[in-house]
């Protein structure tokens, strides 16, 4: 919970009071500045800070303020706020990002969450992906993401040719089959390893699978258009 009140920009002080309201519920000064260990006199300041954002609120009785936190939904919605203020500046922040940067990167990725962004990326892209399979069961590493992909590929009508060791080509034809706008072929003695090639565009993202998979994305032409010709002399030898 700190680090999420954190990300609200609350201060230390303001996260004790904030979590004591919630555990004991509405409290003067005199009892925040008590269960906290905060003085008094900060005690009010951070309050006000804390009215002032909207996490707490308070009622006069006998002439006595007593506070309590605001519905918690709030932070609901001041996410959702946010999110509708970035996705209206994402499409102008993306140009002049693009229009200020040479299309030549090379980024890391480490986890399930980091290779997801890479699998977005192709389908941004809208080429042809030409894969250098492994022999590890991706769908299974990806497995509540893989369909949706599938299926965005298929949606935004991009093919996909991939080459397999051979050894593999029973043990995939029935998962195969059901990818559409997919070819495949097979050399014997490909490849065994946990690693796989994706070609699409400027781009080659290389893979090692593992649980706790790792990548490397890399952005430009020259290296892309250097794959992809090893790939298409793979693919002329596949069967």
């Amino acid at each position: 919970m700190k680090n999420i009140l954190e990300d609200f920009g609350l201060t230390n002080s303001e996260i004790k009071i904030y979590r004591m309201l919630l555990n004991y519920g509405t409290s003067n000064a005199g009892e925040i500045s008590k269960k906290t260990g905060i003085h008094r006199r900060n005690v009010y300041d951070s309050l006000e800070r804390l009215i002032h954002k909207g996490f707490v609120s308070y009622i006069k009785e006998n002439n006595m303020k007593k506070f309590n936190i605001t519905n918690p939904g709030i932070m609901s919605e001041e996410i959702n706020r946010r999110q509708s203020e970035l996705d209206k500046m994402m499409p102008e922040l993306i140009s002049k990002f693009n229009s200020v940067n040479e299309k030549k990167e090379t980024l890391f990725f480490k986890g399930k969450t980091g290779l997801k962004l890479i699998f977005e990326d192709q389908i941004r892209s809208g080429n042809e992906i030409l894969v250098n399979a492994t022999s590890v069961k991706v769908s299974q590493i990806l497995k509540y993401f893989f369909p949706k992909y599938q299926l965005l590929r298929k949606e935004h009508n991009i093919k996909t040719r991939m080459i397999f060791d051979a050894v593999y080509k029973k043990a995939n034809e029935s998962d195969i089959k059901k990818l559409s706008l997919c070819r495949v072929r097979y050399i014997k003695d490909f490849n065994k390893s946990p690693m796989s090639q994706y070609i699409y565009g400027d781009n080659v993202a290389l893979v090692v699978w593992s649980e706790d998979p790792i990548a490397i994305l890399i952005r430009q032409k020259e290296v892309a258009c250097g794959f992809r010709d090893s790939f298409e002399i793979m693919w002329k030898l596949a069967k």
